[in-house]
């Protein structure tokens, strides 16, 4: 079994090691220096351990810092390339989904489902259905990896998102269920939890980013001093629920 070390460990235990090794060339030259010199030298050698200490601690805060920031950096990167991808308007995938919309309107109108016949017996409808799907389920994988911001996704698909999944459920689920179980996984993680949070919201939510309804910044015209802090997070529901 391979043993691996945090970078943080790394760092940690490169620090104890340079302290451990002056410790120890501090002690050598105390014990090979001459007994009337040894005052002078021993308080010479504390000055330079302690020189090389505080040395090695701010050495090592730099490079925490410096790592931490590239993290961060690439963090941010990912984040804005996977919500960019997620919420561009991606001409094939609006194309698609008008064709699934003209293809089936009273479905989309009345929210019913289609059947699964009615895609498999159209190879053209089939195609764009599974782009549409390729394309949620990209998103909701990159929201459960934390990659993508979960509140801006669900203020600008939330609803389409949970209506399409509800429109197309029993393909979603046959294709789930039939030789691939891996299909869509995350977009039939993301749909129960996106649907309870519309339920909750009511017909006039507010919105992640403000504190007050809109009614409120409609009447008084003011701007709230500081956005809230937002904790809420897509979670994967267990089989209970």
């Amino acid at each position: 079994m391979q043993l691996r070390m945090s970078p943080s460990r790394i760092r940690w235990a490169a620090t104890i090691a340079a302290m451990g090794l002056s410790a120890v060339a501090v002690v050598l030259g105390y014990s090979l220096t001459d007994p009337a010199e040894r005052n002078t030298k021993l308080a010479l050698d504390i000055a330079t351990l302690v020189g090389l200490i505080i040395g090695t601690a701010v050495g090592y805060t730099q490079l925490s810092l410096l790592v931490d920031q590239r993290r961060e950096e690439r963090t941010k990167s990912l984040r804005e390339g996977a919500l960019w991808y997620s919420l561009s308007g991606h001409q094939e995938v609006l194309n698609a989904i008008h064709e699934l919309e003209e293809a089936f309107p009273k479905e989309y109108q009345e929210m019913k489902p289609v059947s699964v016949s009615a895609i498999r017996d159209n190879e053209k409808l089939k195609r764009s259905l599974e782009l549409v799907l390729a394309h949620w389920e990209r998103m909701a994988r990159t929201i459960f990896a934390e990659a993508a911001d979960e509140r801006m996704a669900f203020e600008s698909f939330g609803n389409r998102v949970v209506a399409f999944y509800d429109i197309h459920q029993d393909y979603i689920e046959s294709q789930w269920s039939g030789k691939n179980p891996r299909s869509y996984l995350y977009l039939i993680a993301l749909r129960p939890v996106w649907a309870h949070r519309l339920a909750q919201e009511g017909p006039r939510p507010t919105p992640f980013y403000v504190q007050h309804p809109p009614e409120w910044y409609a009447q008084s015209g003011r701007v709230p001093d500081s956005p809230p802090t937002i904790t809420a997070q897509a979670s994967v529901p267990s089989e209970a629920e």
